[in-house]
């Protein structure tokens, strides 16, 4: 929540409303521009309630309103009964701003801010749900700052708490000794608004008015405004909501009904970086002064109508001129909200570690569950990336950082005694001075002809190689380590996105991210790997420096027979799949690329990567 001031010399009274967005993210060629469709869930009777947040408690099905004209917080059953659950000016409540329910700890929590003045105060309440008993109350001394606006709670029953006049963080710990000074920065959380907190518990995300969103970590005590791949401007919010892994927010467009909109940001793996926007709504004829919402399961209930602007700050409203506040409902279980028709969700994060280490030095990083389109649309020339269809990857699993390396490979062929296929079966496929392929019989992966170190990817590997390996590994730490399958690769690949290629918002630098043909050198050499960016996932090398290996057999038609939850291809065949494409033409980069190989073929651009099932 946003608080503007709204002062008139006649009246002496100026008000925090949580209002009023300065920025305009409306860039037609950044934003994927669609929307959801909506329903009244329900509208309040009380034109004059100027409600600014809303809350919501599962046990007794109860909607909470707050409102900054009555001072009081309204509830509304499941038939859309209303009643006061905290009465105007009860337990000397101001303006009701921000609210939450901790459902396990049976607590509602209120903050609210008086008249901006000399007087000027702000006070955090906590209720006993069942009883409507106040639990705990605190008031600031006197003065124009803090201004407290919204707030967000914590799994071990702490709350932070934005200030939006003192630009700061406030927090009232688990054991509700007090509320006091958590973190202030007038230039990173100038205007701070809206708040959402990481799966993890273990930083904000805070909703500046004049820098967007950043990211406060809770245990530095640091601030950084989050990582936006895509240079959207998300200044103005005044409402934001974590689902899954990404953030909804709510913008009321200062006053400009022609920004009233609600935005969905698809986060990285990580939660820092946003790496996709879409718009859920936007510019509906329902909206007047949309301020907040709260996510219920799959569904956001946006306060989208509380007539903001027409207040005054006077008792004295002219409540004929004014439409009832109106809540909307929105679904976004099978809500398009990554755009080009996609049906992208990544689930949030589990409590399992992010990445880890295995024996062998290996740098792996956790890939969360979720659902995305595989195959592209109209196949950019290869059939058998049609038709595009629905995957789902029940289960998160951990992919290794980078391609497996001449390094890794090295310690395996050391433990184990090792020779490759093409050691024993007249050598390897190499790039020729002819501009050809040809089998040259002292290739090999130690010797691909071309220069190498321990850190280039391991290539002349057939696919039985890279199980041997996979073996080895799962032999010697007893974990479920295997080939990815081709759905893995592409999920993992996309990184959430849904376009051609994973960097579709940076495809003027495609040298960034690979070694396209222009500088390739004869001969098709493969590169150190992590070089070049990653994906928006942390994934290095995932195209552009050498093919690599997928567990499935390869058949151009299973798209059309594929299942819908985690498809492991078809059961026999004669080819195994390929995914990444090599530096040699930009076009085998693209996130829906397939190829197919023997699975005893070994060529200079063939490597592997792997992954594990659980750790």
């Amino acid at each position: 929540m946003k608080l503007s001031n709204l002062v008139t010399k006649t009246v002496q009274i100026a008000l925090i409303m949580v209002l009023l967005s300065k920025g305009n993210i409306f860039s037609q060629d950044r934003s994927n521009l669609k929307k959801i469709p909506s329903t009244i869930a329900f509208e309040v009777s009380e034109n004059d309630l100027f409600p600014e947040g809303i809350t919501y408690d599962s046990k007794t099905k109860l909607f909470f309103l707050s409102s900054i004209q009555k001072n009081k917080v309204l509830a509304i059953d499941s038939e859309s009964n209303c009643f006061d659950f905290i009465k105007p000016g009860q337990d000397s409540m101001f303006r009701s701003l921000g609210m939450k329910v901790d459902v396990q700890r049976r607590r509602l929590w209120v903050v609210s801010s008086s008249d901006w003045d000399e007087r000027m105060m702000s006070a955090v309440h906590i209720y006993n749900i069942d009883t409507r008993k106040l639990i705990k109350s605190f008031f600031t001394a006197k003065g124009k700052v803090p201004t407290f606006n919204d707030l967000i709670l914590t799994e071990s029953g702490s709350a932070f708490i934005s200030d939006y006049g003192g630009n700061s963080i406030y927090q009232v710990p688990s054991d509700l000794s007090n509320v006091e000074l958590f973190l202030k920065s007038d230039s990173l959380l100038a205007g701070a608004n809206g708040m959402a907190i990481s799966p993890d518990n273990s930083f904000l995300y805070v909703a500046s008015n004049t820098k967007g969103i950043v990211i406060v970590k809770l245990k530095s005590k640091t601030i950084q405004p989050i990582i936006n791949l895509k240079a959207i401007d998300t200044k103005g919010i005044d409402g934001l909501m974590l689902y899954k892994n990404s953030l909804i927010s709510i913008f009321n467009g200062d006053g400009d009904m022609s920004k009233h909109h609600i935005a969905h940001y698809q986060l990285s793996n990580d939660g820092r970086e946003i790496i996709s926007q879409s718009i859920i709504d936007k510019n509906n004829p329902m909206f007047s002064e949309p301020t907040t919402g709260i996510i219920v399961g799959d569904d956001l209930y946006c306060l989208a109508a509380t007539y903001l602007r027409s207040f005054t700050g006077s008792k004295q409203v002219d409540i004929s001129k004014l439409g009832k506040p109106r809540v909307l409902k929105y679904n976004l279980i099978n809500a398009n909200l990554l755009g080009n028709n996609t049906n992208q969700a990544v689930d949030s994060l589990d409590k399992r570690v992010l990445s880890f280490t295995n024996s062998q030095g290996m740098e792996f990083l956790l890939i969360p569950k979720g659902s995305f389109l595989m195959g592209s649309t109209d196949g950019r020339g290869n059939l058998d990336e049609l038709p595009q269809h629905k995957v789902t990857i029940n289960s998160s699993f951990y992919m290794s950082k980078y391609p497996v390396t001449v390094g890794d490979f090295s310690q395996f062929v050391k433990a184990t005694g090792y020779i490759t296929e093409g050691e024993r079966n007249g050598g390897s496929w190499v790039w020729s001075e002819k501009n050809n392929w040809e089998q040259k019989i002292d290739a090999n992966w130690k010797n691909p002809y071309f220069k190498q170190t321990d850190k280039h990817p391991v290539v002349c590997i057939t696919w039985n190689d890279a199980m041997a390996f996979v073996n080895w590994l799962k032999a010697k730490e007893g974990k479920e380590y295997s080939l990815p399958t081709e759905a893995q690769f592409e999920y993992a690949c996309r990184a959430g996105t849904s376009n051609k290629y994973f960097f579709e918002h940076d495809t003027i630098n495609f040298s960034d991210y690979g070694w396209p043909q222009q500088l390739t050198l004869q001969g098709f050499p493969t590169h150190l790997i992590g070089t070049k960016k990653s994906n928006p996932w942390g994934l290095y090398d995932m195209v552009g420096n050498a093919w690599q290996w997928c567990n499935d057999w390869y058949d151009e038609k299973y798209y059309k027979t594929s299942p819908e939850v985690d498809p492991a291809g078809p059961k026999t065949g004669d080819y195994k799949v390929n995914r990444g494409g090599m530096g040699d033409e930009v076009k085998y980069w693209s996130s829906t690329k397939r190829d197919a190989l023997h699975p005893g073929s070994n060529y200079s651009n063939q490597t592997f990567r792997i992954v594990i099932k659980n750790i």
